[in-house]
């Protein structure tokens, strides 16, 4: 009795295990499990836009305790009290916070940038792409395919042509200065 009691555990534990992954083979036929492609670039520009807003709002933080807070509030007249009008480059002697106000402003129109292509990827479903070989304003011609740059006349290969063009003995060939009328 014991015996048989145990077979039907595993015949039942069996027939659950083929029930429950049948039904995942179905889920898989039927309707993909995970992230698409444009889950993927969507959470890449959000995640990118919220990476460089958390810099920029780092940086501006720093700068305004670097000496933007004092500056702004004293040519705005404000009592400036115990503020700290903060350090000078050395070089240009000017407040340092304007310097490094580039690291929040740089990072604020990344995150603006972001957000853009994200609304475009959403609206359109495409992402921006950049042709590196293309130059704004210029033609593209099609080169002729028996080119060969080595046989043009804009005298760049002078060393090349030199001595087909003057047969007569080079210095370099044995010649001496004299034999080319220069003086020794």
């Amino acid at each position: 009795m014991h015996h048989h009691v145990r077979l039907d555990g595993q015949v039942r534990c069996r027939v659950w295990r083929a029930h429950r992954h049948s039904r995942w083979r179905r889920r898989a036929d039927q309707q993909p499990v995970g992230p698409d492609a444009s889950q993927i670039h969507r959470l890449r520009h959000v995640g990118g836009a919220f990476f460089t807003g958390i810099v920029g709002t780092l940086g501006a933080h720093f700068v305004w305790e670097n000496g933007a807070h004092y500056a702004i509030f004293n040519a705005l007249g404000l009592a400036t009290g115990d503020l700290y009008p903060g350090p000078t480059t050395p070089d240009l002697e000017w407040p340092t916070w304007i310097v490094y106000s580039a690291i929040p402003l740089g990072s604020y129109l990344m995150c603006f940038r972001f957000l853009q292509v994200t609304v475009g990827f959403i609206r359109t479903g495409e992402l921006p792409h950049h042709d590196h070989g293309h130059v704004d304003g210029v033609d593209e011609d099609e080169v002729p395919v028996d080119i060969n740059p080595c046989n043009m006349d804009d005298d760049l290969m002078h060393d090349l042509k030199y001595k087909k063009r003057h047969p007569e003995q080079q210095v370099g060939d044995g010649g001496t200065a004299a034999d080319k009328g220069e003086p020794k």
